[in-house]
């Protein structure tokens, strides 16, 4: 049970966390979900859209009533969201990796998980480069 007196430290401590107050924060601030693209929706990308029906008709055949032709949407959708996301778990673990291996080669000590994770969400991810997810994420 919180006592009242931790109760008000939290509200004293929640009226000060109020978020970025400057213009330029407030634009980094905007961009957070968007860091490593998985929040971008698929519908927005013509080629995108193109692949997701393509999928759709696929999984549903020709012929298909209008409401097994939207849920073979979703389907189709969901699995390049599951597509993209396998693409971007690869490409941390490859940038993790070669940052682990860049440091072994010149002789320094391994990096801290936190500073790990740290120095991952410094750049933006590259494509991905692993040949099994790279077919898989195309095909």
């Amino acid at each position: 049970m919180t006592s009242e007196t931790r109760r008000a430290a939290n509200r004293r401590n929640a009226a000060r966390s109020t978020g970025p107050r400057s213009a330029a924060g407030k634009k980094r601030a905007s961009q957070n979900a968007l860091r490593h693209g998985l929040a971008i929706p698929l519908c927005q990308d013509a080629a995108t859209r193109a692949e997701i029906e393509r999928m759709a008709k696929l999984i549903c055949g020709d012929g298909a009533s209008r409401l097994k032709y939207e849920l073979a949407l979703v389907m189709a959708e969901s699995e390049l969201v599951l597509q993209r996301a396998r693409m971007t778990r690869v490409a941390i673990t490859e940038r993790a990796m070669d940052t682990a291996h860049a440091r072994a080669d010149q002789g320094q000590p391994r990096a801290h998980p936190a500073e790990a994770r740290a120095q991952m969400h410094q750049q933006p991810l590259p494509p991905p480069t692993s040949k099994r997810y790279a077919k898989r994420c195309h095909n």
